[in-house]
């Protein structure tokens, strides 16, 4: 899927510089993980962000008390065979694999 601008496409670059602290911060996952949705519009739902099923968000999280109540949680992702995404991943029931907009 291309972007749909030069300057999305720069800003995504940027993100390979983009610091990280290790010891909470990055998961390796396979791509099963993954489908790609269209990009939702800005609702009371969404806000224009993608969807993680709420089990695995806090899975990812750790699974203790903070991350059983968290509702969402801000993500860089780089996947070979899907690209490179950032921003905002909400919680959501009844969906089995993350939801990713473009």
């Amino acid at each position: 899927r291309a972007l749909p601008s030069a300057r999305k496409a720069a800003s995504r670059l940027e993100l390979l510089q983009s610091p990280a602290r290790l010891e909470h911060a990055v998961r390796q996952l396979t791509s099963d993980h993954f489908e790609l949705i269209d990009e939702p519009q800005p609702s009371s739902e969404s806000g224009g962000c993608g969807f993680v099923p709420e089990g695995l968000l806090a899975e990812l999280l750790g699974g203790g008390r903070a991350a059983q109540r968290a509702t969402a949680v801000q993500v860089r992702l780089f996947a070979p065979a899907l690209g490179v995404f950032k921003g905002i991943l909400a919680a959501r029931r009844g969906i089995s694999r993350i939801q990713l907009p473009p």
